[in-house]
Formats: structure tokens, C-alpha cells, sequence
């Protein structure tokens, strides 16, 4: 038995002393008035409310197909931007993969032909290492906004940049091992 029983069991003398006034019946009347009966069933009422349902139905049909095409567009948009998000990321990788292994064969080969001269390795490498900051970078701003095909292309524009400071410097050394032939040779007839 919860508190409020209890209660009232102890409590039920004093709720049958008390008794309601005899005018209390009188103040309360119960009115069947005809005409506001024929009000209510006159067929212009009944039209009124068969009318407004059926714009009540009509209105809310609209705002749910609204919301679902809107729900649907988000929907192939978003599949839209995974689906181009995964290219560019792929795109990345593929680039990253093949310069990267041509800039590590580029500065092998630099880093033999230039054997006798060390300040141009090191000039080399800091040059790799400014542009691996920059490339940070860009790696940061990629995971910020993954759908900005600029930070991707300007990822690909890094690495390519890279690659053409290297291929410049290995054909100056190159060039610069390569014995001159001054003599012009004499043939004999």
C-alpha cells in the first residue's frame, strides 16, 4: 500500500463529514439547446472540415516529400564527395608512390656524383627538407578539409617541384663530369 492509501484509509471520516452545499446543483445547468446542435451538423460545417483535412493531409504529404528528397540529395551528395574523396586519395597515394621513388633514385645519383663535393648535398638536402615542411603542411590541411582537391593538387605540385630541383641539379653534375673534348680529330685519308 503506497503513502496516499494509507492516508486516506486513516484519513476517511474526515473526507465523509464533509458534504457539498444543496445550491451547488443549481448553479450548474446542462444546456441541450437545439439550434447549436443544428449548428454543428449543417453540411457547410461538414464540407469546412472535410475541406481543411484535407489540406491538413495535403500540406504535410508535401513537407515529408520535401524532407525526404532534401534527406535523399544530402544523402547523394555525401556518397558523391566519399566517392571523390577516395579518387583523390588514391590519386595521392599513386603520386606519392612514383615520385617518391624517383626523387630517393634522384638524390641517390646525386648523392654519388657529387661525392667530392659535400656543401652541394647539403644544400640539396635542405632544399628537400624546406619543401617536406611545406608538404607537412599541406598533409595537415588535407585532413582538415578532405573534399579540397586544390590541397591535393597542390600536394602532387610539391612532389613535382622536388623532382624538378633534382633532375636540374643532377644534369648540371652531369654535365659538369662530362670530360670536354677541346682536339677535333684528324682522319687520315
Amino acid at each position: 500500500m503506497d503513502p496516499l492509501e494509507k492516508f486516506i484509509h486513516s484519513n476517511r471520516e474526515a473526507f465523509d463529514q464533509a458534504t457539498p452545499p444543496d445550491n451547488l446543483w443549481d448553479g450548474i445547468r446542462f444546456e441541450n439547446s437545439p439550434t447549436k446542435i443544428k449548428k454543428l451538423n449543417s453540411p457547410l460545417i461538414k464540407w469546412s472540415f472535410r475541406a481543411a483535412a484535407a489540406i491538413l493531409i495535403f500540406v504535410t504529404a508535401w513537407f515529408m516529400n520535401d524532407l525526404y528528397d532534401q534527406k535523399s540529395n544530402d544523402m547523394a551528395i555525401n556518397i558523391e564527395v566519399k566517392s571523390k574523396n577516395r579518387e583523390m586519395v588514391y590519386e595521392l597515394k599513386e603520386a606519392e608512390a612514383f615520385y617518391s621513388a624517383r626523387i630517393t633514385q634522384n638524390l641517390k645519383r646525386i648523392a654519388t656524383l657529387a661525392s667530392n663535393r659535400p656543401g652541394l648535398l647539403e644544400s640539396v638536402n635542405t632544399d628537400i627538407e624546406e619543401l617536406d615542411i611545406v608538404y607537412g603542411e599541406l598533409k595537415k590541411d588535407l585532413g582538415d578539409n578532405a573534399a579540397n582537391t586544390e590541397v591535393v593538387e597542390a600536394m602532387i605540385q610539391n612532389y613535382r617541384l622536388k623532382l624538378d630541383i633534382l633532375e636540374q641539379i643532377l644534369s648540371q653534375i652531369e654535365e659538369k663530369n662530362i670530360p670536354q673534348h677541346n682536339e677535333t680529330p684528324n682522319y687520315e685519308i
